[in-house]
């Protein structure tokens, strides 16, 4: 087991940020980081996201959140926004304005559904929106759509 997670901590430096080694092949999956301070529902987006072409790392709240995604540089993150530590807000600013996630795509998935959240949502970098309760398809949907485009 040890020998599977230093293997997967070892990605070629010519692998595109967000990609990780596939652990059965060589073909490389997309990390996507899940940051949700609700374990029923962060445990039901690990589900619904979880296949073999995407890695679903976790995080509890929006500090650790932002310090697996320096360290890890996912493709793509899933962000609620009312958070112990630090909101979705100040995850997804300082996301952005860091040279090693600047590209990271982020999904915000959140109860804050008034226009004026969702514009500030959009306002500080994030690349699509999406209010709670949500539809799993629908998410899964947007996941993909945002894994599949070009920043």
């Amino acid at each position: 087991m040890e020998m599977l997670a230093r293997r997967m901590d070892r990605v070629p430096l010519s692998a595109p940020l967000g990609h990780r080694p596939g652990l059965a092949t060589n073909v490389f999956q997309q990390t996507v980081l899940v940051v949700e301070d609700d374990p029923d529902v962060r445990e039901l987006i690990r589900i619904a996201l979880a296949g073999d072409d995407l890695l679903i790392l976790t995080a509890s709240n929006g500090a650790d959140g932002l310090t697996t995604a320096f360290a890890e540089q996912p493709a793509l993150v899933v962000l609620d926004v009312l958070m112990p530590a630090l909101s979705g807000y100040d995850v997804c600013m300082q996301l952005r304005a860091d040279r090693r996630t600047v590209d990271t795509r982020v999904l915000m998935l959140t109860a804050c559904v008034r226009q004026l959240d969702k514009d500030l949502g959009l306002t500080v970098g994030a690349d699509a929106y999406l209010c709670k309760p949500f539809v799993v398809g629908e998410l899964v949907r947007e996941v993909r759509r945002l894994l599949g485009s070009q920043r």
